[in-house]
């Protein structure tokens, strides 16, 4: 960690003293023939992507930014589950190249290979074996939850850690937050504390405070706000509607286009079907904006607790922004008095609920 943290601020000094670039270019190259003609879309935190299509194994995209930001780099291809590559996104050159296993490998930035030296550090703290024994069912359910639980705590505290040796870096904002999902409202807060005047007015942490003035303000022991939203057959149903007729209700945002949404729906189905619906109900909020789409995957997943949708998607969401959503799977638990338990807890946090009630 220490290396690292000393590469980080020889690169931040490197910064200052330099003059940038006023431009970025993305250099792309893929190693297989069979890219050719595949879209590659690029897509700059907060705005709309823009694509292009591979040729001759090659692709580019030009454009400036007025300071570092966290970018993505994404393509689909037949028979791969859906390639995305974030980085961080600055006025330099940066190189990146399709593996023929389709992986999405970046160079050319001494901030993303840092950042990638850290996501490398991250990644290692699961071990492939133990995701091999979750893909074969070797595991009870009880040992599942608390390896979960065991190895969610560490990645917590790599990310925390990290963030706070490396604040007001361009690497330490980008891995903030683009891990921020696994910390705490308090470490959140806390980090944020930490960042100098210029860190604080980049547009991605403005936007990063305003998610967490509204995250306090659904903070635990407040009340929840209510909304009201159509279901799949059409018909208007409130929040209030349900909260106060169980002990707790997860309020829960997902989308069908979310991998980690449908990733984590074998184990909401399973944990649903284990309560009775007057300790527990789900209201799920999808951010789709297909009908159709929706209404299938509640359908292939069988979800069959309350869903809502006013199928805006993502941009000009009332109820995302209402309830700081920057990110899916977001939940937020509700009890019987109407009051916010906590935000993202695990099905194993929640089962603990339910067990003293």
């Amino acid at each position: 960690m220490n290396k690292i943290l000393i590469s980080i601020l020889f690169v931040a000094t490197l910064f200052s003293c330099t003059k940038q670039p006023q431009s970025f270019t993305l250099h792309g190259t893929a190693e297989s023939a069979d890219m050719n003609g595949v879209t590659i879309f690029f897509e700059i935190s907060g705005e709309r992507p823009v694509q292009t299509v591979v040729e001759n194994q090659t692709f580019t995209f030009e454009g400036s930014v007025n300071e570092p930001t966290m970018a993505f780099l994404a393509f689909n291809f037949p028979g791969f589950s859906t390639q995305i590559k974030p980085f961080i996104l600055e006025n330099a050159d940066i190189n990146f190249n399709i593996t023929k296993d389709k992986v999405i490998e970046i160079s050319g930035s001494k901030a993303n290979d840092l950042a990638q030296s850290f996501d490398d550090e991250l990644n290692s703290i699961i071990p492939p074996e133990f995701r091999d024994s979750v893909q074969n069912n070797l595991f009870s359910e009880i040992e599942l939850r608390l390896r979960n639980d065991y190895y969610r705590s560490k990645r917590q505290r790599l990310v925390r850690d990290f963030s706070i040796e490396n604040v007001n870096t361009t690497v330490g904002t980008f891995v903030f937050l683009r891990n921020r999902f696994l910390l705490s409202l308090e470490d959140r807060i806390a980090i944020l504390d930490l960042m100098n005047e210029a860190t604080r007015n980049t547009s991605q942490v403005q936007d990063f405070i305003r998610q967490t003035e509204t995250e306090q303000r659904l903070a635990q022991g407040q009340p929840f706000i209510d909304f009201t939203l159509p279901t799949p057959t059409g018909e208007m149903l409130s929040l209030s509607d349900v909260v106060g007729n169980h002990d707790y209700v997860l309020l829960h945002f997902w989308a069908s286009w979310c991998p980690p949404c449908i990733r984590a729906f074998p184990d909401m189905t399973r944990f649903y079907n284990e309560h009775t619906r007057s300790s527990f109900e789900i209201f799920s909020v999808s951010l789709d904006t297909e009908k159709s789409r929706w209404k299938e995957a509640i359908a292939d997943h069988n979800l069959v607790w309350h869903h809502v949708s006013d199928l805006k998607g993502w941009d000009d969401n009332e109820v995302r922004e209402l309830y700081g959503v920057s990110g899916v799977p977001t939940t937020l638990l509700i009890d019987r008095k109407r009051k916010i338990v906590g935000r993202n807890m695990s099905l194993s946090e929640i089962a603990e609920l339910l067990k003293e009630r």
